[in-house]
C-alpha cells in the first residue's frame, strides 16, 4: 500500500506543479517550442474535453468511484506481488486524482506537452496510460 500512496502523491504533485508553471508563464494557445515537433503548449480543455462546459458533478463522481474500485480489486488480487503493480495503479490514480482536480478547481483540463499532430497532454496524462499499460502488463 505503501508503493500505491507514493506513486499517487508523486504523479499528482508532478502534474500540479507543471500545470501550475505553465499557467503562470504561458497565455493559452502560446507555445515554448522544445524541439523541431515537440512544445510546451497551453491548451484548456484538452482532446477529450470540452472546453466551454463542466463535466457534471454525477459523472465525476461516478467515475471516481469506479477507477479506486477496480484499482483496489486488482491491488488486493492474489495475484499482486512485488511493488510494481502498486506503483503503476499509483501512476494511473494520481494522473486521474490530477485531472480531477483541475475539472474541480478550473472547469476544465489544462494540457501542455505537445508533439507533432497528436492532441496536447499532460503528467496526468502520462500517468494514467502508463500506470494502465503497465498494470496490464504485469498482470
Amino acid at each position: 500500500m505503501t508503493w500505491l500512496v507514493v506513486s499517487v502523491v508523486a504523479v499528482l504533485v508532478v502534474d500540479q506543479v507543471t500545470k501550475r508553471l505553465v499557467t503562470n508563464h504561458l497565455a493559452v494557445g502560446q507555445a515554448w517550442p522544445v524541439a523541431r515537433t515537440v512544445a510546451i503548449r497551453r491548451v484548456e480543455g484538452g482532446a477529450w474535453a470540452r472546453s466551454s462546459t463542466r463535466t457534471p458533478w454525477p459523472w465525476l463522481g461516478l467515475w471516481t468511484v469506479s477507477a479506486v474500485a477496480s484499482a483496489l480489486y486488482v491491488l488486493y488480487s492474489p495475484r499482486t506481488h512485488g511493488p510494481a503493480v502498486p506503483l503503476a495503479l499509483g501512476a494511473a490514480l494520481g494522473g486521474a486524482a490530477g485531472n480531477l482536480v483541475d475539472r474541480v478547481w478550473r472547469g476544465r483540463v489544462i494540457d501542455f506537452v505537445a508533439i507533432g499532430w497528436w492532441p496536447a497532454f499532460n503528467v496526468a496524462d502520462v500517468g494514467i496510460t502508463a500506470g494502465v499499460l503497465v498494470t496490464l502488463w504485469l498482470r
